[in-house]
C-alpha cells in the first residue's frame, strides 16, 4: 500500500490516539511527552502522520520557535522501518516550512543514530550534557534549508576544495599534541586558508562520534560547525565499492577491504566523489596507498597535507599568470609578474608630483605580501599596459589601494 504523509487534524481523535500509542510504545528512546503536547501539536498543525491505508506507520512532532523548526519526535513503527518513511516525514517538514532557516534536534549520543541523522540531511553542530542523573551527552543536529545569509553571496577566493579524513581533522583540532601533526598545521597558514577550503564528509562525522574520550569527542564535534558539509549526490555506492576493490586488486594487488579501516577509507573516496570533490587530504598510509585507484575510478586525488600545500601553490601560480580575456574586448588581464616595477612606471602620477622611487617602493611593498594583496594588470591587444590595480577581500569588504590607468594608451578614455 502507498504511504501518505498528512497533518493530523485536531478533530481526528482516532488517528491522534494512534500517534500517542505509538509514542508510548517507543517512550524508552523518545522520552516522555504528555498527551496534552500531542493535542497541542495537532491544534497548531505541527504533527505529521505517515499513514498506510488507514493504519498509522510513523509520525513527526515538532515546534516552530523563532525562525527555525525544532523536531521533538520522529518515530516509525517497527514493522515499517528501513522503508524511508522517516526521510519522507523530515522532507515533508522542510517543504511545509521552507521559509524557516532549518530543522534543529537533540539526540542522545548513546543511541548511535549518527548514520541515520546524516542520511536524513542533518549535520552535527555540538554536543551538550543531557538531563537526569546519568546526564548522557546529547548531540545537537541541524538540517539547513539553504537560506542565504550575510556571507552567501561573497565570492570565495578559494581555488580548490578538499575533504579531510579524521587524522587531519584531529591534527587541527585535538586538545593534545599528535605525532606528525606539524605537517598538517601547514594547512592553517593564512595564505593557504584563503585559497583552500576544507570540508567535512559524513564518514568523518561518523568517526568523530566514535571517539571514546568524551571530552575530546565534544571538542571535535564543536569544531565541525566551522566547516561546510557539502551535499552528496545520489550514487550507486555498492557499484562504486565493487569497482574500487576490483581496480585495487588489478592495479595494486590489494585485496580490499582487509580491515574496518579499509572500509572507512573507501567510504571517504566514494563520498568525496559524491560531493564533487577532487582532493582528499590524509596522513593515513592505507588511504594514501589508494590514491592511484581513487583518481582512476573516482577522479579523487589523495594527498598528504604537505603535498596539498605544494599543489595549491602551483595552482595559485598557474591561474594567476594565465591571461584572461575581458568580455567583449580585445583586452587581457594577468597577474603582475615579479620584478616588473619599471614597466609599471607608465602608471606614475606625474601630475600629482609622485616620484618614481616612492611609486616603486609602494609596488614592491604589495609584491612582498602575496598572501594579502592580489596584483593584476590589463593589457591591450598590442601588449601595451592599459591599467594596473591591487586588491584584497577582508571581512567581506573589498579593498583597492591601487587603481591606475595609462592615460597615454590609445584605449584610454579622453
Amino acid at each position: 500500500m502507498l504511504v501518505q504523509i498528512k497533518a493530523v487534524g485536531r478533530n481526528e481523535g482516532e488517528l491522534l490516539a494512534a500517534v500517542i500509542d505509538l509514542g508510548n510504545r517507543n517512550r524508552r528512546t523518545l522520552g516522555f511527552l504528555p498527551h496534552a503536547a500531542f493535542h497541542q501539536a495537532a491544534e497548531g498543525g505541527t504533527l505529521l502522520a505517515a499513514v498506510e491505508d488507514t493504519r498509522l506507520v510513523g509520525y513527526a512532532l515538532y515546534g516552530l520557535p523563532g525562525d527555525r523548526v525544532r523536531l521533538t519526535h520522529l518515530c516509525v513503527d517497527d514493522t515499517h522501518r528501513g522503508q524511508g518513511i522517516n526521510k519522507r516525514l523530515v522532507e515533508a517538514i522542510s517543504e511545509r516550512h521552507a521559509d524557516r532557516l532549518g530543522i534543529l534536534l537533540k539526540c542522545r549520543k548513546d543511541y548511535g543514530l549518527e548514520k541515520m541523522w546524516t542520511r536524513l540531511g542533518f549535520q552535527a553542530r555540538t554536543e551538550v550534557d543531557g538531563r537526569g542523573g546519568a546526564r548522557e551527552p546529547l548531540v545537537v543536529w541541524w538540517r539547513s534549508h539553504g537560506h542565504p545569509d550575510l556571507f552567501t553571496h561573497l565570492e570565495s577566493p578559494a581555488l580548490a576544495t578538499a575533504a579531510m579524513d579524521c587524522n587531519v581533522f584531529a591534527d587541527l583540532h585535538s586538545s593534545y599534541e599528535r605525532n606528525g601533526a606539524e605537517e598538517t598545521k601547514a594547512l592553517s597558514a593564512q595564505w593557504l586558508v584563503d585559497l583552500l577550503e576544507l570540508v567535512v564528509l559524513p564518514q568523518l562525522v561518523q568517526e568523530i562520534h566514535a571517539v571514546r574520550d568524551a571530552a575530546e569527542r565534544r571538542i571535535q564535534i564543536n569544531a565541525l560547525s566551522h566547516y561546510r558539509q557539502p551535499p552528496l549526490e545520489q550514487l550507486d555506492q555498492d557499484r562504486m565499492l565493487r569497482t574500487l576493490t576490483e581496480t585495487a586488486w588489478e592495479d595494486l594487488g590489494l585485496e580490499l577491504p582487509r580491515t574496518v579501516n579499509d572500509r572507512g577509507d573507501l567510504a571517504y573516496v566514494i563520498q568525496a566523489q559524491a560531493a564533487g570533490l577532487q582532493l582528499l587530504i590524509t596522513r593515513d598510509a592505507g588511504l594514501l596507498e589508494l590514491s592511484p585507484v581513487a583518481e582512476k575510478v573516482c577522479g579523487v586525488r589523495i594527498l598528504r597535507p604537505a603535498d596539498s600545500v605544494v599543489a595549491i601553490d602551483e595552482l595559485k601560480r598557474t591561474q594567476a599568470y594565465q591571461p584572461g580575456s575581458l568580455l567583449g574586448t580585445a583586452l587581457t588581464t594577468t597577474a603582475v609578474p615579479s620584478g616588473q616595477e619599471q614597466q609599471q612606471l607608465v602608471f606614475l602620477n606625474k601630475p600629482g608630483g609622485e616620484r618614481q622611487k616612492a611609486f616603486k617602493a609602494r609596488l614592491r611593498d604589495f609584491a612582498a605580501r602575496p598572501d594579502q594583496w592580489i596584483r593584476q594588470q590589463i593589457a591591450g591587444k598590442d601588449g601595451q599596459l592599459l591599467a594596473t590595480y591591487c586588491h584584497e577581500t577582508r571581512d567581506g569588504e573589498l579593498r583597492v589601494p591601487l587603481l591606475r590607468v595609462n592615460e597615454q594608451h590609445p584605449s584610454a578614455p579622453p
